[in-house]
């Protein structure tokens, strides 16, 4: 009586799905079996792979009806992946290229229809005579609106594209998500690219509406500069892009973030990084934000600072991030091994 008692349980936990299997695997033998014994070899091994084949169909047939969750593990079996393929090259890739597109082009499109301080503050003494003969107006002579403007355009833009996609917006982000290990290295050609294109779009549009015709919101640089000028463009650009990356890291790669107000963090990251960058013409922290009007200006004086820095700052993020403010598994090695749990030996009464 015990014994049909424990047989009975057995069958009770058994896997459904193990026992489906078993009866294929059951099915499949017995037409082997048969087909042997009849002298049909060949016939008995096709008729068991018709029997695999139609069971995997229709499987198939039931993921490709499914959205997002069930398409991922439907991604990680070879037979799934005519019916997956599809699917998750547009919503890994089509959708997020898409986005960089369409925020870059309205941010560039929004900073470039209004008076831009351009990089005024960067000139000094040595260049007096270009500030007399290009003086700005007292519009442009504090960086508020461009700074208000790119802020709440980046807050709401986040907000928007929330449930889309991780929006970046801007290359130095890319390059911070990449480098601090929280975005695929593959990806960051075309992220950079679909953020130049909608730069490009985006002043082309500010040219033809804000500016009538001409060419607004160009972010140029002297024809001469000293190194002193340079320096301090270049420190400044980086630490203004340093503090971006490092916002934008800390909430996507913080499993544990559940603040509702990190795209207005991250606004108001870049809303104080036009600031504190303007006394010496930083603050761009989007080098496809000045490249997008320097081609349709074709003027490209000292251009590479803005990648340089815009580099420096997120590999100045990296280092901080991976070393301190990271989720363990993204840590540098060295900082794992050191951190592991250590388990002392407490001697006992007998060992005394």
């Amino acid at each position: 009586m015990s014994e049909i008692k424990d047989e009975s349980i057995q069958l009770v936990e058994s896997d459904p799905a193990e026992i489906k299997d078993d009866e294929k695997k059951v099915a499949t033998e017995e037409i082997t079996e048969a087909g042997m014994e009849s002298g049909g070899v060949t016939d008995a091994i096709e008729q068991a792979k018709g029997i695999i084949k139609a069971d995997k169909e229709s499987e198939t047939e039931k993921a490709c009806l499914i959205e997002n969750k069930s398409e991922v593990e439907c991604f990680k079996k070879d037979f799934f992946e005519e019916c997956s393929n599809k699917q998750h090259f547009y919503w890994q890739y089509v959708r997020p290229l898409a986005a960089e597109f369409i925020t870059s082009m309205i941010l560039i499109f929004n900073v470039c229809s209004l008076p831009w301080p351009n990089t005024y503050q960067a000139l000094t003494d040595s260049n007096a005579s270009f500030v007399t003969s290009h003086p700005l107006e007292i519009s442009q002579e504090m960086p508020l609106m461009p700074a208000f403007t790119a802020g709440f355009t980046v807050f709401a833009l986040l907000t928007m594209f929330h449930y889309v996609t991780i929006a970046h917006i801007s290359p130095t982000v890319t390059f911070g998500f990449a480098l601090s290990g929280n975005f695929d290295f593959k990806l960051v050609v075309p992220y950079i690219l679909a953020q130049i294109l909608g730069a490009i779009t985006g002043a082309a549009l500010a040219m033809i509406g804000s500016g009538h015709g001409d060419l607004v919101g160009v972010v140029g640089l002297p024809d001469a500069m000293t190194t002193a000028q340079l320096t301090a463009l270049l420190i400044a650009e980086m630490q203004v892009s340093f503090i971006l990356c490092l916002s934008t890291n800390l909430v996507v790669g913080n499993k544990n973030w559940d603040m509702p107000v990190a795209t207005l963090m991250i606004g108001l990251c870049v809303f104080t990084g036009i600031m504190a960058g303007h006394m010496s013409g930083a603050g761009a922290m989007n080098p496809a934000r000045v490249l997008g009007p320097a081609i349709l200006a074709g003027n490209f004086n000292y251009h590479w600072v803005w990648w340089v820095a815009s580099l420096l700052g997120s590999l100045q993020c990296a280092a901080v991030y991976k070393l301190f403010f990271a989720e363990e598994e993204k840590l540098f090695g060295f900082v794992r091994q050191a951190t592991k749990k250590t388990y002392t030996e407490i001697p006992t009464n007998n060992d005394a």
